[in-house]
This record gives C-alpha cells, sequence and structure tokens, in this order.
C-alpha cells in the first residue's frame, strides 16, 4: 500500500511539472527569431504568426513543436535564408516553404501565408491529419507530393496556377477540389487514386492535365474541358469515372496523351475535338462506350484506339480523311456488322480488325487498296462478309493478299438515268441525311417506289411513295451504310449510295 501511494505521488509530481499544453501568438520583428519568443515549444498545439520569418523559423517549428495541431502563417512574411547548413542547405529562397518541412506531422489545420510568390515545397506537408485546406493567389506553385497522402482531407481549395506531381495524390477521403486560378496546369498524377473525388470546380480554368493526373478517381462523373486546356497527358483520366469527355470546344487543345481515357468503365461518349495529335489507345478497353468522334486535325487512328469497346457505334469512328488506321485499332469490336474505309485509307496494321467476328459487310471507298499489317482479319469469316469496292478495282482487291478472302463486288455510285425518246431533261434524284431521317428528292418525275438495303443487299424497307419528296425515319435501322434503289413513274431507275452519320 505504502509503493502504491509513493507510486501515485510520483505521478502527481510529474504531472504538476509537465508543462501545460497550450496555444500562443507570436509576432516576430526579425527572422531568426522565433526561437527567442517561444516558450516550452513541446507544449504548444496551436501558433500562430505574423511578421517576417525565415527557413530556420520554419524548422525549429517543424522539429521542437511535436504537439502542433494548428498552424496560422496568413501573417507570416517568409525571407530568404542564408547561413548554416539546414536539412542539408545553406539558403532558402524567399516565399519557400521548404520540402519535407512537416511531413508526418500531426496538423490538423493550416493557415498558408497570404503574401505573393509562395512556394508549397516538395512533400512539404505529406500525410497530415487535414481536414480542409484553402490555398490562397498568392501561391505560385504546390510542390510534389505537397498533401500526398493525407488521408482526412475532404475538400481543398486551390488558387495556385502550378499543382506539382501526386500534389494530392492518395488522399482517400478528398471529395471535392476547387481550382480558381486561370491557366491552372495540374502536373503527372496530381490527384491521382483519391477514389472518394466527386467534383472538379473550375476545371474549365485548367490548361495542362498532366500524365495520371486523375488516374484511379473512380467517383468522378463530370469534367468541365474548357477553352484553356492545351495538354491532356498520357493516361490523365485512366481508370476514373467520366461518363463523357467533350473535347469539341477546347480550341487551343494541342495534344491528347496515350491511353488518356482509357479503362473506364462508365464511359459513355468522347469526342476529341481538334487536337492534332492524339496518341494511341485514348480510349483503349472502354466497355460502356456508344460513340466515339477522333480528332478532325489528324489522319491517323491510333494503335489499340477501340479495343474492345463493344458498344461502340460504327458512326465517325474511322472519318474521311483518315490515312492510317493502327494495329489492333477495332480489335474485339464484335458487335459490329458493317464498317466503312474512308476513301483516304491507305494503310492498316497488324490485327487492327481481328476479332470483328459480328462483320456481315465492309464497304471500302478506297480506289488504291490500302496495304495491310499481318492478320489483320484474325478471327473474321471472310468469305461470309461482303466487301464493296469502287468501280474498277475489284480485281486489285481479289489480289491482293488478305482482301481476296472477302466477297468481293463493286458498286458504281449514282447510276445514271437517260433521258426519254423525245429527248426531255434526266429527272434528277438527290438523297441526304438530315439527323435519322432519309431524304430523297426526284425532279422531273414523282417517285413511284423507293427500296432501302443495307451494304450486304438486305432489303430493309420498300415504300410506293408517289410524290417527289419522301422522308425515312431510319431510328430503328443500325445500319450506317444504305443502298437506296428509286423507280420513278416513268419506270426509269437510279441508285444512291448513302451514309448516315
Amino acid at each position: 500500500m505504502l509503493k502504491l501511494k509513493i507510486y501515485m505521488a510520483i505521478v502527481a509530481l510529474v504531472v504538476a511539472c509537465a508543462p501545460a499544453l497550450h496555444a500562443i501568438d507570436v509576432t516576430s520583428t526579425a527572422p531568426g527569431t522565433l526561437r527567442s519568443a517561444v516558450d516550452n515549444p513541446g507544449s504548444v498545439t496551436s501558433l500562430r504568426i505574423s511578421g517576417p520569418v525565415d527557413a530556420s523559423d520554419l524548422f525549429f517549428i517543424a522539429r521542437e513543436m511535436p504537439a502542433l495541431t494548428s498552424l496560422d502563417l496568413g501573417g507570416a512574411d517568409i525571407r530568404e535564408y542564408r547561413g548554416r547548413a539546414i536539412a542539408g542547405r545553406t539558403g532558402y529562397a524567399a516565399g519557400l516553404i521548404p520540402q519535407n518541412l512537416m511531413a508526418d506531422h500531426s496538423l490538423t489545420s493550416l493557415t498558408l501565408p497570404q503574401g505573393d510568390g509562395v512556394v508549397i515545397g516538395a512533400g512539404a506537408f505529406a500525410r497530415n491529419p487535414l481536414a480542409a485546406l484553402t490555398i490562397g493567389a498568392g501561391v505560385k506553385a504546390v510542390g510534389d507530393g505537397a498533401f500526398m497522402g493525407c488521408e482526412n482531407l475532404r475538400s481543398a481549395t486551390i488558387g495556385a496556377a502550378a499543382v506539382g506531381a501526386g500534389a494530392f495524390a492518395s488522399c482517400p477521403a478528398l471529395e471535392r477540389v476547387t481550382l480558381s486560378a486561370a491557366g491552372t496546369a495540374l502536373d503527372a498524377a496530381a490527384f491521382a487514386d483519391n477514389a472518394a473525388l466527386t467534383a472538379i470546380d473550375g476545371a474549365a480554368r485548367v490548361s495542362v492535365v498532366g500524365p495520371s493526373a486523375f488516374r484511379g478517381c473512380t467517383a468522378l462523373k463530370a469534367f468541365d474541358f474548357g477553352t484553356a486546356l492545351h495538354t491532356v497527358g498520357e493516361g490523365a483520366f485512366s481508370g476514373s469515372g467520366l461518363v463523357k469527355a467533350d473535347l469539341s470546344g477546347c480550341t487551343a487543345l494541342d495534344s491528347i496523351g496515350a491511353w488518356a481515357f482509357a479503362g473506364m468503365p462508365a464511359l459513355t461518349e468522347a469526342r476529341l475535338g481538334s487536337a492534332p495529335r492524339v496518341g494511341d489507345g485514348v480510349v483503349f478497353m472502354c466497355p460502356a462506350l456508344e460513340r466515339f468522334t477522333p480528332s478532325d486535325a489528324t489522319d491517323r487512328i491510333g494503335a489499340y484506339a477501340y479495343v474492345h469497346d463493344r458498344r461502340l457505334l460504327a458512326e465517325d469512328i474511322l472519318p474521311e480523311g483518315t490515312r492510317i488506321i493502327g494495329a489492333h485499332a477495332l480489335h474485339g469490336l464484335s458487335t459490329l456488322t458493317e464498317l466503312t474505309l474512308p476513301s483516304t485509307t491507305e494503310k492498316i496494321g497488324d490485327g487492327a480488325m481481328a476479332g470483328m467476328t459480328g462483320l456481315k459487310s465492309i464497304s471500302s471507298e478506297a480506289a488504291d487498296v490500302p496495304a495491310l499489317g499481318s492478320e489483320v482479319w484474325r478471327g473474321v469469316d471472310q468469305p461470309s462478309v461482303t466487301l464493296t469496292v469502287p468501280t474498277g478495282s475489284a480485281d486489285d482487291y481479289r489480289a491482293a493478299d488478305q482482301w481476296q478472302r472477302f466477297h468481293i463486288i463493286e458498286y458504281s455510285g449514282i447510276d445514271d438515268i437517260a433521258g426519254d425518246e423525245a429527248g426531255t431533261t434526266a429527272p434528277d434524284v438527290r438523297g441526304r441525311f438530315a439527323g435519322r431521317e432519309l431524304q430523297v428528292e426526284a425532279t422531273g418525275a414523282d417517285i413511284a417506289r423507293i427500296a432501302l438495303h443495307d451494304a450486304s443487299g438486305l432489303l430493309l424497307l420498300a415504300l410506293e411513295p408517289y410524290d417527289s419528296r419522301v422522308a425515312i425515319d431510319t431510328e430503328g435501322m443500325m445500319t450506317r451504310i444504305y443502298i437506296v434503289a428509286v423507280t420513278l413513274a416513268d419506270g426509269r431507275t437510279a441508285t444512291l449510295k448513302l451514309a448516315r452519320r
């Protein structure tokens, strides 16, 4: 019993002698003097500083205030440091919060300096239990990994124009980010692997989305691609939750990196606008993708472009102007039944159409037979697929390696309609698509019969309108290429080949 009483007395004495945890405000009169202004730094839980400080003051806070949870540097003016080595350096620039300064500390609240030109060094506040963060417009740049691994961080407002590589990566609770600087540049993996991230306010201000910037952000359903955007890096949104990626309004867009939108399970539509440079596999393995519009400023469909995007519709995926179709570009698109190769097609890469087991018809508008890589049609039952080619080119296709295995027929375009014996002017038949509506018009005679066929010759619809104008809704028809056979009231005929865009 006596021993217990002695022990209790010792504990009480230790507690009584221990400095009480407390919050302090310090107004600095000169940089490098903070140490002399703080008694019992180990007991400080909350610190607010105003006035001039330098790197020696900042390292004093980081190394000798282990209980600190709240740090307010809002009124601090960070001056240049030159002196004895600290963390291996004898000099630190004005405005710089040194790298790794308070990594793995216990900060739950942080207010950054409000002056202009502040730079947050790499890893400066990594893995702190911060819940919210505001980085003002005075901050020039957020360094690489500056807030990486802050597991409690739920929101961040960022006024800096430069956000470094991995600056906010692996912050699993981060839900909302607000970007307020014009022309914000996000470096590689800036917000990577943040599965809770649902909103990027101010995304339209972003000029650069670096490689893997939003990789693995599975809850991110929307991103506003704005006119300031000029670069989308490799794998920028790979594995994210975007439903739509519309870059058609990005007038300054210069490049889209390889795999930029790859492996995105919810992506249903993507438009690449006018990027002159587009990497391989941009929408690789996007199983929900239905509509894709390539860049209209490039003549190349990259390798692995649409691999296994089985819900993708044929419309627009090979636009006129395409010269090169990359290796395995359409590999595994087993649900497509028809395909049109533009007249500009020159080369089709290795295995580009391998596994397109649903193909029934191909319409090649290229008069010169496109060169093929190896095993372009591997897995396709070529003899059962009708290949329609321009007049005069059938023999060339039949003589070309891999092409000759298709069922090849020629198509001559629009048949001439001769005038009658009296020499009257031949009637004119024109057709076009207005959205999904097929519009056919004849002058000189009514349309007595009109029949629609797909590219393989299958009859889709036949009408006897006896009118000079016919409008047909093709909404329920899955084909893109239509052969339109027209019989006029005076017995003459015309055949049109039309593509629905």
